[in-house]
């Protein structure tokens, strides 16, 4: 689906102590995907590569937005396995078949063509090379971005989203609107298996409830998410799929 007014994205965490980071890179451990080198596509401020490197030979972040850039570099300056690379958000600027494994974490929404960039993904990775992705479930009942209806742009809440529903409009209407598309997990796996993948792993995600800052309420409200996360509903209750595939 073409949408008319996709956005770049916000970068989903700024310090590897953010409980979604904790989350991720703790799933990408389990299944073998932070080996080797390792490339973070969209990297943001950061965070991924910095709670990453503890466990790879090389992570290397790459970054559309060169201010955001600028301040990866400067969090990541300890890590002398680091390296960070601006992306055109075309060609990714990495050999063909030279990295083992690939991450994009709230990415795929925000591009302007995200079968290509799959098609980038699998381009620079070896063969078997893994992949870890991660987008807005388009169950979950909330918007979770930016919509601009009728010239007006409206925003989702800082701490918690608000607006409700308009995940469950049609495409081909909420495609006028969104800032970001939102993916079904069928969709989302015919769309990896185009690109020349094999699914390993599905999984729904709570949100990460960063944002929050009663620490005890926060606590609580997560312990009931990884619960939900578990059980048939979890495709309501869930903000964000998790997948990891392989190259085939």
């Amino acid at each position: 689906m073409d949408y008319q007014k996709i956005e770049l994205g916000h970068p989903t965490a700024e310090s590897e102590e953010s409980f979604r980071v904790k989350r991720v890179v703790e799933f990408a451990r389990s299944h073998n995907i932070c080996s080797g080198t390792v490339v973070d596509l969209g990297c943001g401020y950061g965070a991924y590569v910095h709670a990453l490197s503890p466990f790879a030979n090389q992570v290397i972040g790459i970054e559309v937005e060169e201010t955001r850039l600028q301040k990866a570099v400067e969090i990541n300056k300890d890590r002398p396995n680091v390296d960070f690379l601006h992306y055109d958000g075309k060609r990714i600027p990495l050999a063909s078949e030279s990295v083992d494994n690939v991450m994009i974490i709230e990415v795929l929404e925000h591009v302007n063509n995200d079968l290509k960039t799959l098609l980038e993904i699998k381009r620079i990775l070896k063969p078997g090379g893994g992949l870890l992705l991660s987008v807005p479930n388009k169950y979950f009942p909330f918007e979770t971005h930016a919509l601009s209806v009728l010239g007006r742009k409206i925003s989702t809440g800082d701490k918690i989203c608000f607006i409700p529903l308009t995940t469950w409009l049609p495409e081909i209407v909420r495609a006028k609107i969104a800032t970001a598309r939102v993916y079904t997990r069928k969709g989302l796996c015919c769309l990896i298996a185009r690109a020349g993948f094999a699914i390993v792993k599905k999984k729904y995600m709570f949100m990460p409830l960063d944002k929050l800052n009663n620490s005890k309420i926060t606590g609580q409200l997560r312990r009931i998410g990884l619960f939900l996360e578990n059980i048939p509903g979890a495709v309501v209750f869930c903000a964000h799929l998790l997948i990891t595939a392989r190259k085939t």
